[in-house]
């Protein structure tokens, strides 16, 4: 796949506060986009469980889909109910709901069982956290743009990079690394399968990153995860990332023989009824 870059949010400025630019990691707007309309229809339920700016629900509820964002960082929240605002001034005929809510997404069952949606979920669509930049010295990830937007100062409030001020907050997944990292995940995922309808998506926007001058295969540790616990591999895509970023540009001067990532994977799979099966035979032999 192929898209123009959405720093700052392009082309969709309307519905994001200039503090949103200012997240660590923001997913790319037209792959969004992309991707809500070919994984869903119009009505269906769309939930993403760690929705940062809450780019996914809004532009969920904006092509006639009810979308459902979950956020741990109650700044990102505050943030998600201001550009929820913007939403729902534009006048727009065929415009789905669009809920925001605070919450760790290691609970998602309860959570959603509380507001009577466990179950209901067409699509869960999401880009994971993973390995807090500040953490990595210079080896920053593409995914990250530092870049100051116009306006904004930093501050204590601001985010420098980072999805947490509290870089020892256990319960910020993008502060955990290696197993506990995958542990946490796993967890997540495990959630998601909870949510979903019976033939229910979940499409995960991820991309590899550099540690220690190697690539981390965090595609194939989510794959290996995911259908461990009743995920079926659907389907695989690549976007071809519009730039590198400058961070990254500087670290390849700095160390050329040190493979680019220059993709994000798009992983979509299929909830399985594999567990459920193997959970009755069991019970039948007994």
């Amino acid at each position: 796949l192929k898209f123009e870059s959405t720093a700052g949010f392009e082309k969709y400025e309307c519905l994001f506060t200039k503090k949103s630019i200012a997240h660590p990691a923001k997913m790319n707007l037209h792959l969004l986009s992309y991707l809500i309309e070919r994984y869903s229809k119009p009505k269906d339920w769309i939930l993403d469980p760690m929705a940062g700016t809450f780019s996914c629900p809004i532009l969920a509820a904006l092509k006639d889909r009810n979308g459902v964002g979950i956020e741990l960082e109650q700044k990102f929240v505050e943030m998600g109910l201001k550009n929820k605002k913007k939403l729902d001034r534009l006048r727009i005929r065929d415009k789905g709901r669009c809920s925001i809510s605070q919450g760790d997404a290691r609970f998602l069952s309860v959570l959603m069982a509380e507001r009577g949606l466990l179950g209901i979920f067409d699509v869960v669509l999401t880009s994971p956290p993973y390995a807090n930049p500040r953490s990595t010295t210079q080896e920053y990830d593409d995914k990250y743009d530092l870049r100051r937007p116009k306006g904004i100062k930093w501050g204590r409030e601001s985010f420098r990079g980072r999805y947490s001020c509290n870089r020892e907050d256990s319960r910020q997944i993008g502060n955990l690394k290696g197993e506990q990292y995958l542990e946490a995940m796993e967890e997540v995922y495990n959630e998601c399968r909870k949510v979903l309808t019976e033939n229910g998506l979940m499409v995960l926007v991820l991309k590899n990153f550099i540690r220690r001058k190697k690539v981390v295969h965090l595609d194939l540790e989510t794959i290996k995860l995911c259908e461990n616990i009743g995920f079926l591999l659907k389907e695989r895509l690549r976007f071809r990332l519009p730039f590198q970023s400058f961070w990254r540009t500087n670290y390849h001067m700095k160390y050329p023989e040190v493979e680019k990532i220059e993709f994000e994977d798009i992983l979509v799979f299929q909830k399985s009824k594999r567990i459920v099966n193997e959970l009755s035979m069991g019970e039948g032999k007994k």
